[in-house]
C-alpha cells in the first residue's frame, strides 16, 4: 500500500478551495487525492469556532499542520533508554570505541545495551549528550584499507590485460 501524508502545501490548497466554496470531491480531484482523504483531513483538523452566537467548524492549514505534527510525535513507540546505558555508551565513545566494539563488549560482559543500529540512531537524534558523529573513530566515513584497494586495482588491471592478450595466457 503506497500513500503520502498530506503536507502543508496541500493543506493550504484545501483551505483556499474550501473558502471558494468548492466541494470535497472537487478538492480531491484538484489535489489528485481520494475524496475520503480530504473529508478525513477536514474532519480531523477542524475546530469549532463561534461567530455571531453560532457554532462553525473552521479549517486552517497552520493549525492542521500543528495538530498533525503533535499526533505524529505520539504515534511511535516511546524509546526507553536507561541512564546507565546512555552513560556507558557515552563513556566508551569518548574513549574512541566504535559502536560495534562497545555493543560486543557489553554482550561479553553481560551489560544491557541497545543494538549497534540503535546506538547510531541515538547519536543521530542527540540522545547521548555532547556526542556527535564526529566523535566516532571514522567520523562517519568509511575508508577502505590500502591493501584492499591495491589488490582490487591489480585485479582490474590484470583482467583488462587478459582481455587484450588472450593468446599470451
Amino acid at each position: 500500500m503506497n500513500y503520502n501524508h498530506i503536507n502543508i502545501n496541500e493543506r493550504s490548497c484545501i483551505y483556499q478551495f474550501l473558502s471558494l466554496g468548492m466541494s470535497i470531491r472537487g478538492i480531491a480531484k484538484a489535489l489528485h487525492r481520494s475524496p475520503s482523504t480530504i473529508s478525513r483531513e477536514i474532519k480531523r483538523n477542524s475546530y469549532r469556532a463561534w461567530s455571531n452566537f453560532k457554532e462553525h467548524d473552521r479549517y486552517f492549514p497552520v493549525k492542521a499542520q500543528e495538530k498533525y505534527e503533535e499526533r505524529r510525535t505520539r504515534c511511535h513507540r516511546p524509546a526507553r533508554y536507561q541512564e546507565q546505558e546512555i552513560h556507558y555508551i557515552k563513556e566508551k565513545i569518548e574513549n574512541h570505541w566504535s559502536p560495534e566494539q562497545l555493543v560486543n563488549r557489553a554482550k561479553m560482559e553481560k551489560i544491557k545495551t541497545p543494538s549497534t543500529a540503535t546506538v547510531y540512531r541515538m547519536i543521530h537524534r542527540g540522545v547521548i549528550p555532547k556526542i556527535k558523529m564526529e566523535h566516532l573513530r571514522r567520523k562517519g566515513r568509511f575508508i577502505r584499507p590500502a591493501e584492499t584497494v591495491i589488490r582490487a586495482r591489480a585485479d582490474i588491471a590484470l583482467s583488462h590485460w587478459r582481455k587484450g592478450n588472450p593468446d599470451s595466457i
